[in-house]
């Protein structure tokens, strides 16, 4: 993290309470978002957090983590239903900015990842590269069962936890949370 933000706490602050209920990262504003504009205040405050996080995450794999998250929560599908919202009052058009920055942030991501000699326009998408590694590491024999890999995760998420200052004590083995 930028040394002069306080995304880390932000960061701290949504692992800890998504994990003391048992709900996956960030399902605190996936849920506001995902009640539309039934509040638009709130869905606006949600999601400039979420893009100021985002753009003071120093970490790349903390920005896929965090967007990845949000992606499985369905994010995009909450992005698309507000983008085709008919209206002229300022706090849509301020959201409606604020998912135009989401997007061209993970545009900035992808394009600083993608490789400058290729001119196939065939770059490789943030997503597909990111699957294509857990189909890898998946059907590799050395990485052991799916179980290994969930295990290896686990230690990955701990081990995050501690350089963001979590309290150890707080670092229980996690749990295993489906939808």
């Amino acid at each position: 993290y930028k040394e002069d933000t306080n995304s880390h706490l932000v960061v701290k602050a949504v692992h800890s309470v998504d994990y003391k209920h048992e709900r996956k990262p960030w399902n605190g504003f996936m849920s506001i978002l995902k009640d539309g504009l039934s509040n638009s205040e709130c869905f606006l405050y949600s999601i400039t957090l979420i893009n100021k996080v985002l753009s003071n995450v120093i970490s790349q794999d903390m920005f896929y983590d965090i967007t990845d998250a949000l992606e499985k929560q369905g994010i995009d599908t909450v992005h698309k239903e507000v983008l085709e919202k008919e209206g002229d009052s300022d706090v849509l058009e301020k959201i409606k900015l604020q998912i135009n920055a989401y997007n061209a942030q993970l545009k900035a991501e992808d394009d600083e990842n993608s490789d400058p000699t290729d001119t196939s326009n065939m770059a490789i998408s943030r997503k597909q590269r990111r699957q294509s590694q857990v189909n890898n590491n998946n059907s590799n024999p050395e990485n052991g069962t799916n179980l290994h890999n969930i295990s290896a995760h686990a230690a990955n998420i701990r081990n995050q936890g501690l350089e963001l200052g979590v309290p150890e004590e707080e670092l229980i083995t996690p749990k295993i949370v489906e939808n």
